[in-house]
């Protein structure tokens, strides 16, 4: 019998790394996923006026603080201080590979399954808004290119134009890790003006 109401999440279930409890990372998000049938990941637009990543499509998250035991904590504490989203409505159901940020900080995205149509509420002052994404668009979503500037230099980043958002970074590796667990196999590279190397 099917645990959740879509084969997806039943397979995404099964393919995760288990929830590790020992180590502790810097940072941690969760990557929460609806149970419906047709499944939504949740995502956040930071703050315009924020002074890291202002702007930037982001999972709720953070870095961790004295209070945390374990990178599942930080993820729900932050989730719960940025969306409101409580704890106990989040079903933990593994993690994908730790992420390493542009700044070089580690983070360990932790996966939840959360009910659909929850009622949430950004934080005033870290989040300007917060949405969801159908796996479905994003499995069928073509990557596109989008310039950035990186200390001082050009840079094209492959992203995602979904819900009115690009989607790019750290947010998108993550999401690809996602779907990598689901057979899908996007193509993530990011482009310099006259060199291609692998993320």
């Amino acid at each position: 019998m099917s645990s959740f109401r879509s084969p997806l999440l039943d397979q995404l279930s099964q393919r995760l790394l288990p929830l590790d409890n020992q180590s502790m990372h810097s940072a941690a998000v969760l990557v929460a996923v609806t149970d419906e049938a047709e499944p939504r990941l949740l995502l956040t637009r930071r703050h315009s006026e924020l002074r890291f990543h202002a702007g930037e499509v982001a999972f709720a998250g953070g870095r961790r603080d004295d209070t945390d035991t374990t990178d599942a904590s930080v993820a729900l504490r932050e989730a719960w201080e940025e969306t409101a989203l409580p704890p106990d409505q989040v079903r933990l159901v593994g993690q994908l590979e730790m992420q390493t940020a542009a700044t070089g900080q580690k983070v360990q995205p932790v996966v939840g399954v959360i009910p659909a149509g929850l009622p949430l509420t950004p934080e005033a002052g870290e989040v300007d808004r917060i949405f969801t994404v159908a796996l479905a668009d994003l499995m069928a979503a073509p990557l596109q290119r989008h310039r950035i500037h990186f200390r001082g230099h050009p840079l094209e980043m492959p992203a995602y134009h979904l819900e009115g958002e690009i989607i790019w970074g750290l947010t998108g590796r993550i999401i690809i890790s996602l779907l990598n667990r689901l057979d899908h196999f996007p193509e993530w590279v990011m482009f310099y003006p006259d060199l291609q190397l692998a993320t």
